[in-house]
């Protein structure tokens, strides 16, 4: 069921939780008021959005040393996406209220660099997929050379491990009651 057309009565949820996804919809402003429609009056929703996408940069950063006459790989969200206000801005129109963003920094992390750097390389596997085997070899060299000058150490539920840090933001708005 598309986003932008839940087949849900208006006033169905208590709650309505949007992990990473408004910004992958069709049309935003179209699903924003799905969300306001499908909640109680007084209902609450949460949505989650990056603010910083650091594992981006780096796969761009690698496309640029082995192919620097390529245009750079762009991901398929539009940048504006990594602006809070844009998206309080969307949420507001849809007839949300947004009463807080709060700012949280993450990390996309493994217990190595290394092993860090292999996550990227195939998260990356898109930007680097009509490239030669020969070129696709160099990318994992060059990946995880940047990722070993780049990752931190962070404490995981598992215990420690390093990771490259991203920042995303989680947005909480409520209907107004009626």
């Amino acid at each position: 069921m598309p986003g932008e057309e839940l087949a849900f009565p208006d006033g169905t949820f208590t709650h309505s939780i949007m992990n990473l996804g408004l910004m992958f919809f069709t049309d935003a402003d179209k699903g924003a008021r799905e969300i306001a429609r499908t909640l109680h009056p007084d209902g609450v929703a949460v949505v989650t959005i990056w603010t910083v996408r650091s594992p981006f940069k780096i796969i761009q950063e690698v496309q640029a040393q082995i192919r620097p006459d390529d245009t750079p790989f762009k991901t398929p969200v539009p940048d504006i996406w990594l602006d809070p206000e844009h998206t309080k801005a969307v949420l507001s129109n849809a007839g949300l209220d947004v009463q807080g963003i709060t700012e949280v920094d993450v990390h996309i992390g493994g217990e190595t660099a290394d092993g860090v750097a292999d996550l990227l390389t195939q998260f990356g596997s898109k930007a680097f997929e009509s490239w030669s085997e020969e070129e696709k070899e160099e990318v994992a060299g060059v990946m995880k050379k940047i990722v070993r000058g780049r990752a931190v150490p962070f404490t995981r539920p598992s215990g420690s491990g390093v990771g490259i840090k991203m920042t995303g933001a989680i947005l909480v708005a409520r209907k107004s009651g009626m």
